[in-house]
């Protein structure tokens, strides 16, 4: 039996955003950079007396080159990066919509509980304090006879 933890998109809209915002600055950062790099080349090439030309002639293909390899490696760096950043919060939010869900319909009778090491460990102890009457009815509904469950 396979005991793995299977990974898993609990927001794919949320997560995409995040990620291609991640990767627009990613490559953003890597193309500024090679831009401040060929000023700078360029620079270096006015000043020198004899091989200036011989310079500013190899330096857009070496800039070009350089600019692909940083983002291939950029890239992906940053993409794995904002994945393990947000997945432990994707699923700190995933409980808090399944608790908020749950008490709606009725369903949830005990309060939001996450793991100890998970982040907003106030926001659950907000929302449980929020949703305790709502739980209070749906105790009482659940300890009515069936038939008369209702939620307010």
């Amino acid at each position: 039996m396979n005991n793995r933890k299977s990974i898993r998109f609990v927001f794919p809209d949320l997560q995409r955003r995040l990620l291609l915002g991640v990767l627009v600055c990613a490559g953003t950062s890597v193309i500024l950079s090679t831009c401040i790099s060929a000023v700078s080349l360029a620079s270096l090439a006015r000043e020198l007396p004899n091989d200036g030309d011989l310079l500013m002639e190899r330096t857009t293909s070496l800039l070009v080159w350089n600019m692909g390899i940083a983002l291939v490696i950029a890239l992906p760096a940053f993409a794995l990066l904002a994945c393990l950043i947000s997945m432990p919060m994707m699923g700190v939010f995933h409980r808090l919509h399944a608790f908020l869900q749950d008490t709606v319909n009725g369903d949830q009778i005990r309060g939001c509980q996450l793991r100890d090491k998970d982040p907003m460990q106030d926001v659950a102890r907000l929302l449980n304090q929020a949703t305790e009457a709502q739980r209070e009815r749906n105790r009482s509904a659940d300890d009515a006879p069936s038939g008369q469950r209702s939620v307010a």
